[in-house]
C-alpha cells in the first residue's frame, strides 16, 4: 500500500483506455473512436489531438475534473458524473471558430449554429492508425446466439462482427437522447425493423440553439425478447460468460427479471445509434463542400430532411416561371447570397438565425363543407378534392384557386372565412395557415345570415320572415346569442360565450309571436373560428418594445399572448403584457393586439421563440418566429 500511495500521479490516456477502449469485449469493440492505439499513436492522421507528435493532449484536457468527477458522456448513456459543458470552441481551444465569423469563409461559418465540428471535422471512424499491429476495427453487429471461446480473456463472447473506415450516420441531435431501459416496453422502428436501444432527440425543424447535425455510429445486435410483453431480456452474462450457452444465458436472465420460466421470448434485432466525436484528423482531412452537396455517398442530404417542400415546379412558380435547372451552389448563390431568401422558401424548415427572409413558410389549407347540402370543392392543382381530400399543405407564397361544384338537390351558397366570399371562385395567395369554409344547403332552404363564421364579440344579423315584433332568443348552438336589435324581417345578435371550433353549429331564432310560434332552424350555418395571425409588427424586439400583431377573430374579451420554449428538456410559457385587445370589426372579425416585450432573465434568455396568442375559443401560433434580442 505505501508503494502505491507513493506512486499516485494524474491519469494518462493510457489509464483511461484501458477500460473505455476495450468496452464492448474489445480494443474499438463499442465506439468506434476510442482505441488503444490512442496511447502512444505518432499518427496524426488517426488522432491530431492525441497524437504524440500532435497535440498530445490527456483526457482530462477535455474531460474536465472536479473532485474526482469527469465531465463528458456518450448520447447513449446519461450524464450522471460531472455536468460540465463541453465542447470545441471554448477559452482553451479554438476560442473562435463556434461564432458566426469564426472560420475564414462565409459558406463554412452559415454550418456552424446547425452543424457540429465533429460533422465536418470526423469523416470517418473504426480507422486504423499507421503505427500499430493491431486492427482497430470497430463492432458493427453483435449475434447473441453464436457464441465462441475467447482465450485471450478465458470466458466465451457472442460473435462480433467488426469494420474498418465507416462513414457515420448523421442525424439532428439536441443534447438529449431517447434510451432504453429495463422492463422498458418497445416496438420495432417502422424505418429499420429493429428496436431502438439509443437515438438521439432532434430533428431538421428543432430551433433550439442546441440542435445541430452530429455523426454518429450505428450499430445492431440480435438479442433475445419477451414476445408477449414486448419487453428485452437481459441475457445473464454470468451464464454465458462461464457456458457460453445462449439458451441458459436467456432462461436465467427471465428468471432474474421476474418472469415466469414459461415466459415465450424470440431473438430481434436491436439498433443504437452513438456519437462520434474522437479521431479528429488533420484539417487537410476535413469533408468538402462537394462531399456533402455534390454526391450522397457521405451524407445524403434529402433523407435527414434537406429536400424541397414539394416538386420543383411548385416551388419554382412561387415566384417566378419554370428556368433552367442550376446547380446547388448556384442555386443558393442567387437566392440565399443575393437575395437574401431563407430556407423555407423551398424546404420545410427555416435557420432564423441567419435573420434572412423568412416570409414564406410552409402553411396547411383546410376546407370544411358546412350546411346541409353536399358538393365537392377543387384546387386548381388538385391538392384539394374535398369530397374526401380537404386538407393540403403548400408553400406560403403559392397561389390558390378554389371552386365549388354542389350535387344535385343542393345550392351552393358561398365562401366564408378569412380569404373568400361570395358564389364566384375563390383565389388568394397562401401566407398563412388557412380555414375556407364552402356552404352547400338543400335547394329552396339557403340560410340568410352575415357573416357565417366567427367568435366572442361577433356581430351576427339575420335577415328573413315571421320572426315578430317582440324580442325573442337566438341561439348559436346551445349558446344564446344576445339580441340587440328585432324585427320581424332582420334581427341583429352578438355572440358572448366560446364554442368549441369549428362546428358548424345551427342557428337557431325562437319567436314570442304568434304564441306557439316553431322555432326556426338554420342548419349548420355558422362556424366558431379560431384566431388568425396575419402578421406580427416587428417579429423581433427587445425588453419593454411594444409589438403589434394583427389578424382575425382575436374575440372581443382578453386573452392572452405568450413566448413558448423549451428550457432544460421541459416546455415554458413566458406570458406578455398586453396593452390593447381589439376587434375593431364584430362582422369581418378584424383584429389587433399590442403587447410588451417581457425582461431578458437567465431562464427567459435572447434567442429565437415561438409567439402564441389564446382566446375563449382556441390558441394561434405566428407563422414566423420572434427573435427576443
Amino acid at each position: 500500500m505505501d508503494q502505491a500511495v507513493q506512486t499516485v500521479h494524474k491519469p494518462l490516456r493510457q489509464n483511461c483506455l484501458q477500460c473505455h477502449a476495450r468496452a464492448g469485449g474489445g480494443d474499438s469493440y463499442k465506439r468506434g473512436d476510442i482505441t488503444l492505439a490512442h496511447g502512444n499513436t505518432t499518427d496524426i492522421t488517426f488522432d491530431s489531438h492525441m497524437a504524440t507528435t500532435g497535440l498530445n493532449l490527456q483526457c482530462q484536457d477535455c474531460h474536465k475534473v472536479s473532485n474526482h468527477r469527469i465531465a463528458g458522456r456518450g448520447s447513449d448513456i446519461a450524464q450522471t458524473d460531472y455536468d460540465f459543458p463541453m465542447g470545441c470552441s471554448t477559452a482553451e481551444c479554438h476560442p473562435t471558430k463556434g461564432s458566426p465569423a469564426g472560420h475564414t469563409t462565409v459558406a463554412v461559418n452559415n454550418h456552424v449554429a446547425r452543424v457540429a465540428c465533429q460533422t465536418c471535422h470526423i469523416k470517418t471512424y473504426g480507422k486504423n492508425a499507421s503505427d500499430t499491429a493491431a486492427t482497430e476495427a470497430t463492432e458493427v453487429h453483435r449475434d447473441w446466439t453464436d457464441s465462441h471461446f475467447n482465450t485471450t480473456l478465458n470466458q466465451y463472447h457472442p460473435r462480433s462482427d467488426l469494420l474498418n473506415n465507416l462513414i457515420p450516420t448523421y442525424k439532428f441531435w439536441n443534447k438529449y437522447s431517447t434510451n432504453y431501459l429495463l422492463y422498458d416496453v418497445t416496438h420495432p422502428n417502422p424505418l429499420t425493423g429493429n428496436y431502438t436501444v439509443s437515438k438521439p432527440v432532434g430533428s431538421i425543424t428543432d430551433l433550439t440553439t442546441a440542435s445541430k447535425l452530429y455523426p454518429f455510429k450505428y450499430k445492431t445486435a440480435y438479442q433475445p425478447i419477451a414476445t408477449r410483453l414486448s419487453v428485452l431480456i437481459a441475457i445473464d452474462t454470468s451464464v454465458y460468460w462461464a457456458t457460453g450457452d445462449y439458451l441458459a444465458a436467456v432462461a436465467a436472465g427471465i428468471v432474474n427479471m421476474g418472469f415466469s420460466e414459461s415466459e415465450p421470448y424470440a431473438f430481434v434485432n436491436t439498433e443504437t445509434n452513438q456519437l462520434i466525436t474522437h479521431g479528429v484528423p488533420t484539417v487537410a482531412q476535413t469533408l468538402t463542400c462537394n462531399e456533402c452537396h455534390g454526391t450522397t455517398t457521405q451524407l445524403n442530404l434529402p433523407d435527414i430532411g434537406y429536400r424541397l417542400k414539394n416538386t420543383t415546379q411548385v416551388v419554382c412558380t412561387q415566384c417566378h416561371g419554370m428556368k433552367n435547372q442550376m446547380g446547388f451552389q448556384q442555386i443558393h448563390q442567387k437566392h440565399v447570397q443575393e437575395k437574401g431568401r431563407g430556407c423555407s422558401w423551398c424546404h420545410g424548415f427555416s435557420r432564423p438565425e441567419r435573420r434572412l427572409n423568412e416570409n414564406y413558410q410552409t402553411a396547411t389549407l383546410t376546407v370544411s363543407k358546412p350546411g346541409t347540402g353536399s358538393g365537392t370543392v377543387r384546387s386548381a392543382d388538385a391538392g384539394i378534392i374535398c369530397g374526401t381530400d380537404c386538407l393540403e399543405t403548400y408553400g406560403s407564397g403559392t397561389a390558390i384557386t378554389l371552386t365549388a361544384t354542389a350535387d344535385a338537390g343542393s345550392v351552393f351558397a358561398g365562401w366564408t372565412g378569412s380569404r373568400c366570399s361570395g358564389t364566384g371562385a375563390c383565389e388568394f395567395t397562401m401566407n398563412t395557415n388557412t380555414m375556407v369554409a364552402a356552404t352547400f344547403v338543400l335547394a329552396g332552404n339557403l340560410p340568410e345570415l352575415l357573416p357565417k363564421e366567427g367568435t366572442i364579440g361577433t356581430q351576427i344579423t339575420i335577415t328573413g320572415t315571421g320572426f315578430g315584433t317582440k324580442k325573442g332568443t337566438v341561439k348559436v348552438g346551445r349558446k344564446t346569442c344576445k339580441v340587440s336589435a328585432w324585427a320581424t324581417d332582420s334581427i341583429t345578435c352578438r355572440i358572448k360565450t366560446a364554442l368549441p371550433p369549428p362546428g358548424p353549429y345551427d342557428i337557431v331564432v325562437k319567436p314570442k309571436e304568434p304564441r306557439g310560434a316553431q322555432p326556426i332552424v338554420y342548419e349548420e350555418a355558422f362556424t366558431m373560428m379560431l384566431p388568425v395571425i396575419t402578421s406580427v409588427e416587428p417579429n423581433y424586439g427587445s425588453t419593454a418594445e411594444e409589438i403589434e400583431i394583427s389578424g382575425k377573430y382575436f374575440g372581443s374579451k382578453e386573452g392572452k399572448v405568450y413566448f413558448e420554449y423549451e428550457l432544460n428538456g421541459r416546455l415554458k410559457k413566458k406570458t406578455c403584457k398586453v396593452t390593447e385587445w381589439s376587434m375593431y370589426d364584430r362582422v369581418n372579425g378584424s383584429s389587433r393586439i399590442r403587447f410588451v416585450v417581457p425582461k431578458v432573465t437567465r431562464s427567459f434568455p435572447a434567442g429565437v421563440y415561438l409567439l402564441k396568442a389564446q382566446n375563449k375559443v382556441g390558441t394561434v401560433t405566428a407563422s414566423t418566429n420572434f427573435t427576443l434580442e
